[in-house]
């Protein structure tokens, strides 16, 4: 078993409102949650579980395959601890598993999907028991698991610095209101030039298409917000990527 407390596990709420915030993970209600660590400020890193376990949010977002959960308390670990976000999410529990570990244990396929893809997590480390992520995938018969995790090097995963930084989510394609935009929606052009040929991509900040050679003539400037960005060709919202407009 790990032997002494992790140096940046949180100790500051009440087991009120740990349990709160645990009952919001594990139903995945992510409003709830939101309201929860907005109001009181509870950081990713706050244990919430049994005192001494050293179970954290991530953990327990990790553990129910709370994806959406898991997103928003990355992407607000990021922007308040950067300098800090790679040793947060990689934060072992008392029995030494990390929130990547605890994905591959209980095939929270999703969850460790997500992880993968925010970056920051070390697929190298080990638990009390000498076994890595892959080894626990492989042990506990998490075959999809175990299968993602071979697709990457057994090293510390690049941070996702734009994803993070982002407003944009993984799930968007599994969203209700998003359905009939996804199936039927016309790509929307560039919004410098007004063109929808070629390769366009996505500002970071607002989500807005544009050609990264239009946005080099603008200093790299968002066409809505004005603020210098970045480009990726994940969409961000889709209501100003596609229209339904003949």
């Amino acid at each position: 078993m790990q032997a002494t407390k992790p140096s940046l596990i949180q100790e500051k709420q009440s087991n009120t409102i740990k349990n709160q915030v645990h009952g919001a993970i594990s139903s995945k209600n992510l409003e709830k949650l939101k309201e929860l660590v907005e109001k009181n400020d509870v950081d990713a890193h706050e244990e919430i579980s049994v005192k001494g376990y050293y179970w954290t949010c991530l953990h327990y977002a990790a553990h129910f395959n709370a994806t959406n959960c898991l997103e928003y308390l990355l992407k607000r670990t990021y922007k308040k601890n950067p300098d800090q976000y790679v040793d947060i999410v990689n934060i072992k529990t008392k029995e030494g598993w990390s929130p990547l570990m605890i994905s591959a244990i209980y095939k929270s396929t999703e969850a460790l999907q997500l992880l993968y893809h925010c970056g920051g997590v070390d697929p190298s480390m080990k638990d009390s028991s000498d076994r890595t992520a892959a080894k626990l995938a492989e042990y506990y018969g998490a075959l999809h698991c175990f299968e993602h995790i071979k697709k990457f090097p057994e090293s510390l995963i690049p941070v996702n610095k734009v994803f993070l930084s982002s407003e944009a989510s993984m799930n968007l394609e599994k969203d209700p209101k998003y359905k009939e935009l996804f199936l039927n929606g016309t790509r929307l052009p560039c919004r410098e030039c007004q063109s929808n040929l070629g390769y366009i991509k996505y500002s970071t900040c607002c989500g807005v298409p544009a050609h990264k050679i239009c946005l080099k003539d603008k200093d790299f400037r968002c066409p809505e917000c004005e603020k210098v960005t970045e480009l990726t060709c994940q969409i961000i919202n889709p209501d100003k990527a596609f229209t339904l407009s003949a």
